[in-house]
């Protein structure tokens, strides 16, 4: 088990490639520092994808969230759980460090990498302004799905969720624990909602290439991410002169591409700063100053 990943990126790592120069990109964080670094060092935690041994309560909530959308996903979450319990019974320590360390990197490698994977093909189609891949209803799917669970898949929601968990004030049922079955789920139903309720995808486009992104680099620009928001849209960053946009606003209709000026690119990093949970990223060090609080 050595090549386990101890650090996994939440962020995935060639998404953010566009904004890097010489390998690098300029990272603020907490708003307070600003430096240069290599995007092997942000959006990351240690095992942060950790798969964590449930209560009997945690995988019945698991099992309402994932009620008549995620089933097969709710047998594989049990199968796990199972195995993980089962673990902690073994005597032979490195029969049982082994199963403890499978499920801490079962959710990056098994999950994960397919959604990137997914990612990758259709912002490589994206960056070249083509849309051909919604042409293809599997193909159009699976890009709902993947962009959905990067919006899922974060520090800050994973935050929201043991936030919303400690407020049940029940000690058998912890966010940490069910946040692999949750976000999977929301992910897969808002996915679903977007594709079946047929939103507009289009590209915002910066010729003087001022967008920036963040550790939170899908957002819903309805939400505040302290409530349900009654409004469903997204708004996601893909380069410094592109920004993707999955909308049902009259504006955006029928319409590829739209060209914005610098003041509403600005206007969209504001938003991406105000949502992001610690860290703004951007090829130029001027763009993320204003964010500095002094």
């Amino acid at each position: 088990m050595s090549n386990i990943t101890k650090q996994p990126h939440y962020v995935y790592r060639k998404y953010l490639k566009p904004w890097t120069q010489q390998k690098k990109i300029y990272c603020l964080s907490n708003n307070k520092k600003i430096f240069l670094t290599n995007i092997m060092n942000i959006g990351k935690e240690n095992y942060f994808y950790e798969f964590k041994l449930c209560t009997d309560k945690e995988i019945e909530m698991g099992k309402y969230f994932a009620k008549n959308s995620c089933d097969s996903l709710m047998h594989i979450y049990e199968k796990l759980n199972r195995e993980l319990k089962e673990a902690y019974n073994i005597s032979n320590s490195t029969t049982k460090n082994e199963i403890i360390e499978f499920a801490r990197q079962s959710e990056e490698k098994y999950f994960n990498c397919m959604v990137e994977d997914r990612l990758k093909q259709t912002l490589n189609l994206l960056y070249k302004e083509d849309f051909s891949f919604l042409e293809n209803e599997i193909n159009s799917m699976q890009f709902f799905h993947a962009i959905t669970e990067q919006y899922c898949r974060t520090k800050k929601i994973k935050e929201n969720t043991n936030k919303m968990c400690l407020e049940l004030n029940d000690p058998d049922i912890r966010g940490n624990n069910i946040w692999f079955l949750i976000r999977h789920s929301i992910a897969f139903k808002i996915g679903l909602s977007l594709f079946q309720e047929k939103y507009q995808v289009c590209l915002l486009k910066n010729e003087n290439c001022n967008f920036i992104t963040s550790d939170q680099p899908v957002i819903n620009f309805h939400s505040d991410f302290d409530g349900i928001p009654t409004e469903f849209e997204l708004y996601y960053p893909i380069s410094p002169s592109l920004a993707l946009m999955v909308s049902k606003q009259e504006k955006y209709l029928d319409k590829n591409v739209i060209t914005i000026d610098d003041d509403e690119a600005i206007k969209w990093n504001d938003l991406i700063a105000k949502l992001s949970y610690n860290q703004i990223y951007s090829h130029k060090k001027e763009l993320l100053e204003k964010y500095i609080i002094k």
